[in-house]
């Protein structure tokens, strides 16, 4: 069972963000299919860390849900609305495994541009978190605003990354391996600072990581990706809110070996 969400169960609904996958799958030529009848219910602001092997659909996953990538079959449903695979949800944020930063745009800019494409669409941006608002949550002060990506560290380019995901203030937050170029040092750093903003703000987040340390830290569940499915979705019991500490407790070693072994179990064909 989950534990100790901030929000009650009834502001989560209200809040939106809830998942719904059902048969889901994903096929990029004939006869290979990336996933195939992916089942998995999603609450609202549950933070659900994606672990498995290269290959075995993950990142996909991620994409199909954000409509980067046409599912084959299969259904996706969200809290506020239900989508075809050609709609992106402007509920939605993602945030790729590089930084994704345009290099003609410095900080303050590459932050502004979602709210530029919204109001492209629909006559008038509907800015619910401000881009000084959004750069200030991950620790970017307005020194930094005039920089290009070139000038930053592997570190900033992340912050301003997550902050132009941060901008439309989205219900769903997609991570995929947001961290894997990052020291162990700077890494511990961002999952801090993740957690740090779902406190402020709970919303849902699916987190992909090869870091079964970072997904245990992270996360309410732990969904195991096996073959073109999750194989298995393990409870994470650790107490909230996350601590590094808890890093070197009894409790999270226990759970490492829950979610090594499953890992272990998993065949990927």
């Amino acid at each position: 069972m989950r534990q100790n969400l901030t929000a009650p169960s009834s502001d989560r609904a209200a809040n939106g963000g809830g998942i719904s996958v059902k048969d889901l799958s994903v096929r990029y030529q004939v006869g290979h299919a990336i996933l195939e009848g992916l089942n998995i219910e999603i609450a609202s602001n549950e933070i659900l860390g994606l672990v498995g092997a290269s290959g075995c659909g993950k990142s996909t996953f991620l994409k199909a849900l954000a409509g980067l990538t046409a599912p084959t079959a299969g259904h996706i449903s969200l809290a506020y609305r239900t989508r075809d695979s050609d709609r992106v949800s402007n509920h939605i944020a993602y945030v790729f495994q590089d930084a994704t930063l345009l290099p003609w745009r410095n900080v303050f800019e590459n932050v502004r541009l979602p709210l530029e494409l919204k109001a492209t669409r629909s006559g008038a941006a509907n800015e619910k978190l401000s881009v000084a608002a959004a750069l200030d949550s991950v620790g970017l002060d307005s020194s930094a605003w005039h920089k290009f990506p070139r000038q930053l560290s592997g570190g900033m380019r992340m912050r301003n990354s997550i902050a132009r995901a941060l901008v439309t203030d989205p219900d769903i937050l997609l991570l995929d391996e947001p961290f894997a170029a990052l020291d162990d040092m700077l890494r511990t750093r961002m999952n801090e600072l993740i957690l740090q903003l779902w406190q402020q703000r709970p919303r849902t987040i699916l987190f992909v990581t090869h870091n079964i340390a970072e997904a245990i830290m992270m996360s309410h569940r732990v969904a195991v990706f096996g073959s073109r499915r999750i194989a298995k979705i393990i409870d994470n019991p650790l107490p909230w809110p996350r601590m590094s500490e808890q890093r070197t407790s009894r409790d999270f070693a226990e759970q490492y070996g829950i979610v090594s072994q499953a890992l272990s179990e998993v065949a990927i064909t």
